[in-house]
């Protein structure tokens, strides 16, 4: 077979340029890339991202999809797109559509090793917070494109161990300021009551091998 394989995030489609020698990366990229035959379907695709002179002391989330999905004037998810209204928060905004895209996600802990690595589905979550420079998600775990559930424990002061979904969220409404006041209350709570609250783990979030900020991954 032959292998093709793309840099940008997108799916490596049977006219993706041909493996045939080395790949020099000297920034942080994505490579996905599958196997074509003549004589067969053409194999899973395989997606790692490599990380160059980067250095985090948090959880690392890599998210994959094909460019035009996030950002493709009329069908990607992340943009203003045809119908947005002109003042704040944009209804009619492509982000404001319940559109769900097929992606990749890969989750390194904060020893630096991957504990999840499959494909999922991406939404754009939240609500005004969606007219945010910096959007949340949800990822969705979902046999359409792979395992049904991500099988790790991203919180450790519970112990659950498998989810349908999780969101990685902007902060909020305080997005861009302290960006953990949310967050910071919940986990009052949890040691002071026997209410059952949302936990939270901060990471830093790479699109496509590009770094998209710090966001709170929250139980969905």
């Amino acid at each position: 077979g032959q292998i093709r394989f793309t840099t940008d995030g997108s799916f490596p489609k049977d006219n993706a340029p041909l493996y045939l020698s080395p790949i020099l990366l000297d920034t942080t990229k994505v490579i996905r890339a599958r196997v074509y035959s003549a004589s067969t379907l053409g194999s899973d695709v395989l997606t790692n991202t490599y990380f160059i002179n980067e250095s985090s002391t948090l959880p690392v989330i890599s998210l994959s999809t094909t460019p035009g999905n996030l950002f493709d004037w009329f069908t990607g998810i992340y943009v203003m797109g045809p119908d947005a209204d002109t003042i704040s928060p944009y209804f009619g905004a492509n982000f404001w559509q319940d559109w769900e895209i097929p992606g990749h996600i890969e989750y390194f802990d904060k020893q630096k090793i991957q504990r999840v690595d499959q494909d999922a589905g991406l939404e754009i979550f939240g609500n005004y917070s969606r007219s945010n420079p910096q959007k949340s998600f949800k990822v969705v775990a979902s046999g359409r494109y792979g395992p049904g559930s991500f099988d790790y424990q991203f919180f450790p002061d519970k112990n659950i161990t498998s989810f349908k979904q999780i969101a990685l969220r902007n902060a909020g409404n305080d997005w861009n300021v302290l960006h953990f006041r949310d967050a910071f209350m919940h986990k009052i709570c949890m040691g002071a009551t026997d209410l059952d609250v949302q936990d939270y783990q901060p990471a830093l979030v790479f699109i496509n091998g590009e770094y998209w900020g710090v966001y709170n991954i929250r139980e969905k």
